[in-house]
């Protein structure tokens, strides 16, 4: 069996920079114009169907099909941050970061927290390059608490290197957004384990995740969404959420058996202000519509797991 040549994943992470740029996430419209997420995005839409949807219009405007990508990736983002900042910790490792930018702008506005972003040769390289630049146009704000590292997320060893950075006496918190989407049923497995391992060297710790999706939610979407998915695995090789859980119950023994006790909270009660909805003329019931599919998990290591 040939090994899947994960770097065909990332420009998805460009993808995300795309519609991030709408929001005001920090750094988002300097990382999107650096990575040419634009050209991501042309590459992606190329895979669409002649009768499937469509990125722009006749006049090279976003489409709505299109638009409500910014507001659910900007939640995303956000509610994320959010759960960091209540769980109290000053240690976070982030898998598969992407372009996000989230670990440089968090450490810059906290002098405790140290944050370790991982992810593949090429965007680490990349990514190294773009804060480098970012750097030197912002002269305020340390990057001394901020580490980019060469992880596979399903490789222990590198993901237990880039963690030697933090403290063993005190919490760690892995995060990760946009993975568990493109991995298959037995690869998610091994992510589970390898964060249940890695927790397990620390005091304290937890893992969130907007990344779980069951079947019932995945497939009742409209086909254009459906569309937007095709366009995506025809670039990445990858069938996006192929491998969703079956139901809520099947969703919630993969956590416990992989050792957590896990809550869920709905992105948007996370999330004060979606700055992307004005910016491209949504209205609010937009995400509102979408609030049973977007939730993020925060699940902490199971006292009774064996």
């Amino acid at each position: 069996m040939t090994e899947f040549d994960y770097n065909k994943i990332s420009i998805t992470a460009k993808l995300v920079a795309f519609f991030r740029k709408f929001s005001d996430i920090p750094f988002a419209k300097e990382v999107a114009e650096y990575v040419h997420a634009a050209d991501a995005v042309a590459e992606i839409a190329k895979q669409l169907d002649e009768s499937g949807a469509r990125f722009t219009d006749s006049n090279s405007e976003l489409t709505d099909d299109a638009k409500v990508y910014g507001p659910i990736l900007e939640t995303r983002y956000k509610s994320l941050v959010q759960l960091i900042h209540n769980s109290g910790t000053t240690q976070v490792l982030e898998l598969a970061s992407g372009f996000s930018l989230r670990g440089l702008a968090m450490s810059q506005n906290s002098a405790d927290l140290v944050y370790v972003d991982t992810d593949l040769p090429g965007i680490r390289e990349e990514k190294g390059k773009l804060v480098e630049v970012l750097s030197a146009q912002h002269s305020s704000g340390s990057t001394a608490n901020y580490h980019i590292a060469i992880a596979n997320a399903l490789d222990l060893s590198q993901l237990k290197n880039a963690a030697e950075v933090f403290r063993k006496d005190r919490k760690l918190v892995i995060v990760n957004e946009g993975l568990l989407m493109y991995l298959s049923v037995d690869e998610r497995s091994q992510l589970a384990k390898n964060v249940r391992e890695i927790l397990s060297m620390f005091s304290n710790g937890a893992w969130i995740t907007p990344d779980f999706s069951t079947r019932e939610v995945f497939e009742n979407v409209p086909e254009r969404i459906k569309n937007f998915r095709r366009a995506i695995s025809g670039t990445t090789d990858r069938a996006l959420y192929e491998n969703a859980f079956e139901n809520e119950e099947a969703l919630e023994a993969f956590i416990r058996d992989h050792g957590f006790a896990a809550e869920h909270h709905y992105q948007v009660d996370l999330v004060p202000q979606i700055t992307s909805l004005k910016r491209l003329g949504l209205h609010a019931q937009v995400v509102e519509r979408l609030r049973p599919r977007l939730r993020i998990w925060d699940m902490k290591p199971s006292t009774c797991f064996q």
